[in-house]
C-alpha cells in the first residue's frame, strides 16, 4: 500500500522512525498525490496550531482517502470533551502502524469506522479551514 504521509516540518524526526517500520509492514512511503493509496496527516500540536499549508487540500484534489491521526501527547487538552477512546489519537510509531494495519484490512468498506473517524474528519476540516498558514 502507497502512503502519502503529509506533517508538520517539527515532526519530521517522526516520520523518519516511521518510515522504517512502515516498509516492514509492506507500506511504502510516496512524496506525490497521485501515486499514492492513502494520504496519512499526522496532527500534531504543531500542526493544529501552524497548519499543514495546502498538503491536506492537494490530497484532497487527487480524489485521494485521507486519514488524520492526532500524534502525541499533547495534542488534546486535559478536560477535553471528547474521550479519548473516541479520537484517532497516537502516541507513538506503534500506534500509527496499528492505525494503518486496520485502516488496510477495512479498506472499501461501506461506511466508516465509528467515533475515532468521524473525530478525524473534524481534525481534517479545521486544517482545511486554515487557509494561507
Amino acid at each position: 500500500m502507497r502512503i502519502l504521509l503529509i506533517h508538520h516540518p517539527s515532526d519530521a524526526s517522526f516520520v523518519a522512525s516511521l518510515v522504517p517500520e512502515m516498509a516492514r509492514r509492506d507500506f511504502d512511503r510516496v512524496e506525490a498525490p497521485a501515486a499514492a493509496d492513502l494520504a496519512v496527516l499526522l496532527v500534531s500540536r504543531a500542526a493544529l496550531e501552524q497548519g499543514l499549508g495546502e498538503a491536506p487540500r492537494q490530497a484532497l484534489d487527487a480524489g485521494l482517502e485521507l486519514l488524520p491521526l492526532l500524534l502525541g501527547e499533547d495534542v488534546l487538552p486535559a478536560r477535553f470533551p471528547v474521550h479519548r477512546k473516541h479520537t484517532p489519537l497516537c502516541k507513538d510509531v506503534a500506534g500509527v502502524l496499528k492505525v494503518l494495519v486496520e485502516n488496510r484490512k477495512q479498506r472499501g468498506a461501506k461506511q466508516i469506522d465509528g467515533k475515532s473517524e468521524v473525530f478525524g474528519y473534524g481534525v481534517l476540516l479545521g486544517l482545511l479551514a486554515r487557509k494561507g498558514r
